[in-house]
């Protein structure tokens, strides 16, 4: 085989991210020395191995696939992207921004091929510029920025759906959105945002077929929706989530204590072993009160708190008892973001916090990695957790377990330690202390 066709394959492989770092993940978990050594691994892997994709890696991939000779190796082929980009953008008409602003095309699209996320208005953008479909913008949206779908209940991003579903230009778009904003629109009941499920909502709109249908959908749902999209269903699951985790980590605190009441009787036999003035029955009486003397923690007693101690018990914190911020990790580029601290919880429950994927995926690892005892392989343990967050996931109207995702790929490999909790924050400790 010739460099050039080599060099061929070996670009498109890199493009299949997917295929990477299940295999980089696969090659951590199966070598023999895994269940010894498995956090010095783990983070062996998530530096080395397991990729961190950006928005720009995927949008490249995007472009390759439709650009001319874009599977071919090139060393231009990054200014060949900018210039294939830019064209689409002056072709179809659509502006750098939904704003006015004074920003060039040429340096946005520049820093859209290099960032590592961009705003979500970039991605509905280019998909009038490159014409791509629904399917293809909900495939940005959740891979390469980890958000969710279009949204049911965004006047805007129901238009931009429409358009791309229709293959319809961005000046209609601008037709729609300014008919609906200067009240061309019928007043309609807002009864949809009543539906306690987005997944019924979505339904609702990829039944719109014209665009006097699409006008009624968007009376229904009221013109001042953007940006909600925390939705009814990822809180119901948020919260059932959270009882679980705080039910598991009330039984956490009561072993610990119940451990501590042990050691504590230990110590007290062995005092009490030295003492000549008490019957031996009064001597165990004494020693089982002291064993039996622990709290037994309730579900309702669990704060924020606790479970952000069980998480991250190996995580330094400061005087104020709060956590190190994550600049000081070594994983801070994969990791940013990803951490389910007490304050973001607190927010969350007072209903001033938005519920993203991370906060869900998190809770299930909570919940799987601390009922070990259910499964008697990791393996079985690694299928469940797959399966029960993909549902969770699912039923919050997001998208499933992603593999690419390094902080997704560490639960997934942590959960096929003995000890996924344990695992889990041994990382963690590594990662503040590695240079």
């Amino acid at each position: 085989m010739n460099d050039k066709r080599k060099d061929a394959i070996q670009d498109l492989t890199n493009l299949e991210y997917t295929v990477h770092a299940r295999r980089s993940m696969e090659k951590v978990t199966r070598d023999p020395y895994f269940r010894d050594d498995d956090p010095d691994m783990i983070l062996d892997a998530l530096l080395n191995e397991i990729r961190s994709v950006s928005f720009g890696d995927y949008l490249k991939r995007a472009i390759r696939k439709r650009r001319p000779g874009g599977s071919d190796p090139s060393p231009e082929a990054d200014a060949m992207d900018l210039e294939w980009l830019c064209s689409a953008f002056k072709e179809r008409d659509v502006p750098p921004s939904f704003t006015p602003g004074t920003a060039k095309l040429k340096a946005l699209a520049k820093n859209w091929l290099s960032q590592r996320t961009v705003n979500r208005s970039v991605v509905l953008l280019l998909g009038f510029a490159m014409e791509l479909t629904p399917e293809d913008v909900n495939d940005f949206l959740t891979k390469a920025l980890r958000e969710p779908k279009l949204d049911p209940k965004d006047p805007m991003e129901v238009i931009c759906w429409y358009c791309f579903r229709y293959h319809l230009p961005f000046v209609q778009y601008r037709e729609l959105w300014d008919r609906i904003n200067t009240g061309q629109t019928a007043a309609g009941q807002d009864d949809l945002l009543l539906l306690d499920s987005t997944v019924r909502v979505r339904g609702n709109m990829e039944s719109i077929g014209t665009e006097t249908q699409l006008m009624d959908y968007l009376a229904r749902i009221g013109r001042n929706r953007a940006g909600l999209r925390q939705s009814i269903a990822a809180r119901r699951q948020f919260d059932i989530l959270y009882q679980k985790a705080s039910a598991i980590a009330a039984s956490m605190k009561t072993d610990m204590e119940k451990d501590d009441a042990v050691t504590a009787a230990g110590r007290y036999a062995e005092d009490l072993s030295r003492n000549d003035r008490l019957y031996d029955f009064q001597k165990r009486e004494r020693i089982e009160r002291r064993r039996e003397d622990y709290r037994i923690y309730r579900q309702e007693e669990i704060t924020p708190g606790d479970i952000e101690n069980i998480l991250y018990s190996a995580v330094p914190k400061d005087r104020n008892g709060n956590l190190i911020p994550m600049k000081e990790s070594i994983l801070n580029l994969r990791f940013s973001g990803k951490r389910l601290n007490r304050q973001h919880m607190i927010e969350i429950l007072d209903g001033n916090g938005a519920i993203n994927r991370f906060d869900i995926i998190t809770l299930c690892f909570f919940i799987a990695a601390g009922e070990t005892d259910r499964y008697a392989e990791p393996q079985q343990r690694y299928d469940a957790f797959i399966r029960d967050t993909n549902q969770s996931l699912a039923d919050s109207d997001m998208s499933p377990l992603y593999i690419t995702n390094p902080y997704e790929s560490f639960l997934l490999m942590c959960m096929l330690t003995d000890d996924p909790m344990g695992s889990f924050a041994d990382v963690w400790e590594l990662s503040y202390e590695a240079e």
